[in-house]
């Protein structure tokens, strides 16, 4: 699955929700296929080739009376005496027996050329007797060609016997006429339950179709959301240890490429640098704590010189044989006095670079956690989007069911049709009984429709369970972004907290630059006084009073050094309260 891994978040949603789309599309066109194809099929079989034959035997039979009633009729006016009979009444029976002889042999020979059109009721169905639709077609045949032989209506000297072998003729044709009828019927029972076994077996591939993708999907899906729960969690767990300041962790292990994965590297790069950065915070506030110490140090040596200057310039005043050795001790204090400046002027400087380093160090991470907020941002858009798209896949769901109820209504409705035309058939007798058939047939294609329509509902219940499953689900996921988001802001509040106390160490910086400089300047005038006083060792008064002054200025710029130290001390401190607020190792 580590090609599931290193698919973006979008992607694993879309792989979740398309199968469950396709499943119903394929479902909806599948039953669609499979209820037009019923419906063709039966309209094939009930109405072109079962109606048409059935009503043509039908007509056959209701002809064939018809032609006995005249021929009866011709026999029973012609044995009560040629004088009973008038030429119009005996035309009259021999065109009405002719019409409907010839009116049963077409009604018979259209039912059989449609039944050669269906193999299996020609010569796959068998009747009682064991005989076939074409074998029995053409004994009904012979025996209605022989019926229509037995008796001639123009024939007035036709005996009795002669009647009854045509009657009798007639009952054997008849009944090969009725065994036609029943072969039609045998033949329609055996196709109903061949469409029957067919949609049954289409429903049982269509059931474990979509056990089969609703598995895979199932499955795709616990798989994915397992793999966003853990990618997710991780990234929580350690945005918590980050809240609280503790950099001692080890860097996080990214084992996707996807949005999450480079959630997590992200991540990664901002604990391993803001580590950094603290680590060289710290440095730098070790740096600076020297410094101060170097400069108490130094305003000490320069205090102590201060009181030595003074103490020559009293000496001085008092005695000037000891004003030589007096100025050689003042030359050495003064190059004491530059060495220490030359260390601060160093310090400060060293102390500003890294200064400037932990502000560039800062913005990057600051830039780092911006580009994640604006991740973060996206990745809330995208779950929107896919939260929308289940919220349409459950209308659809219910554009499906209502389509379902029409369905439903159109099946009840063609079940009041049947029964409709069941009575009006019953009312016919005799003569509606195909009809009779066809509305039987007809109302149990309505049940079985109903039946069909009760599974699509079924399976629609299950779609939008698993619909309503997911939309739960995403929810959860919206809360975790949500506190993924909070959690990065709250990173970004602790950068800004660094700038701020980078920006109060460079202040700090820049006043014990000024001081270094204002101290330069203070040795520079001390050096010219001693140098006055070497050149102008006689005038010893004046160059007492000169030597007194400097003193007062040293004191001075002492006192200006000893708070800039102060200050530079405070700020040190500054800075190691921060840096402690961090655990960067164990």
């Amino acid at each position: 699955m580590n090609f599931v891994k290193n698919m973006p978040v979008k992607a694993k949603l879309w792989m979740c929700a398309l199968p469950l789309m396709a499943l119903i599309v394929v479902s909806v066109i599948f039953f669609s296929f499979l209820v037009k194809d019923t419906l063709v099929k039966s309209e094939e079989l009930f109405f072109d080739h079962l109606y048409s034959i059935n009503s043509n035997l039908i007509n056959a039979d209701r002809d064939f009376y018809q032609a006995l009633k005249a021929s009866t009729s011709q026999y029973n006016t012609v044995s009560k005496g040629a004088s009973a009979l008038t030429e119009e009444a005996s035309k009259k029976n021999i065109d009405s027996f002719n019409e409907n002889a010839q009116q049963v042999l077409d009604n018979t020979n259209k039912a059989i050329e449609i039944a050669k059109k269906e193999a299996d009721l020609w010569t796959g169905t068998k009747s009682e007797d064991g005989q076939t639709f074409e074998q029995v077609a053409t004994e009904f045949t012979a025996a209605y060609t022989y019926w229509l032989g037995t008796y001639d209506l123009s024939d007035k000297s036709v005996t009795a016997e002669q009647f009854k072998e045509h009657s009798d003729s007639f009952s054997t044709a008849r009944d090969y006429l009725n065994s036609l009828e029943d072969i039609t019927e045998k033949w329609a029972s055996a196709e109903k339950i061949v469409l029957e076994n067919k949609i049954n077996k289409m429903i049982l591939i269509s059931a474990l179709i979509l056990a089969a993708i609703t598995a895979f999907v199932a499955i795709f899906s616990i798989l994915v959301a397992k793999q966003l729960s853990n990618g997710i969690k991780s990234v929580t767990d350690e945005m918590h240890y980050l809240s609280k300041n503790d950099l001692t962790r080890p860097k996080m292990k990214v084992d996707s490429k996807d949005e999450i994965g480079r959630m997590k590297q992200a991540l990664a790069d901002t604990q391993e640098n803001l580590k950094n950065i603290i680590g060289t915070l710290k440095d730098t506030s070790n740096g600076l704590s020297n410094a101060s110490s170097i400069m108490s140090s130094s305003t000490l040596a320069t205090s102590s010189g201060s009181d030595d200057v003074s103490s020559a310039a009293s000496e001085l005043a008092n005695a000037s044989t000891s004003m030589a050795q007096n100025v050689s001790d003042l030359s050495l204090g003064l190059e004491t006095l530059n060495e220490i400046m030359g260390d601060s002027g160093q310090a400060a400087k060293d102390l500003a670079e890294a200064s400037a380093s932990i502000g560039t160090a800062t913005n990057d991470g600051s830039k780092i956690v911006d580009e994640l907020s604006e991740i973060n941002h996206r990745s809330l858009a995208e779950f929107n989007g896919i939260f929308e798209g289940i919220a349409d896949i459950q209308e659809a769901v219910s554009r499906i069911g209502q389509a379902s109820e029409l369905i439903a209504g159109i099946a009840a409705q063609t079940n009041l049709l049947s029964l409709n035309a069941s009575i009006e058939a019953a009312r016919a007798g005799d003569a509606g009984k195909g009809f009779a058939v066809v509305a039987d047939e007809i109302r149990k294609l309505s049940d079985e429709s109903k039946e069909n329509v009760d599974a699509i509902n079924s399976v629609i219940d299950e779609l939008a369970a698993v619909t309503k499953n997911a939309a739960e689900r995403s929810d959860t996921v919206k809360e975790y972004v949500d506190k993924q988001n909070a959690a990065v802001e709250q990173t970004k509040d602790s950068f800004s907290s660094i700038v701020a106390a980078v920006n109060t160490a460079e202040e700090a910086i820049e006043r014990l630059e000024k001081c270094v400089d204002n101290l330069g300047g203070k040795t520079k005038e001390i050096s010219e006084a001693v140098d006055s006083l070497s050149a102008l060792s006689e005038e010893n008064a004046a160059t007492a009073q000169e030597l007194s002054a400097t003193s007062d200025t040293v004191t001075s710029s002492v006192g200006d050094l000893k708070e800039q130290q102060q200050n530079v001390e405070t700020s040190s401190v500054d800075i190691s309260d921060i840096i402690g607020q961090f655990r960067i190792e164990e």
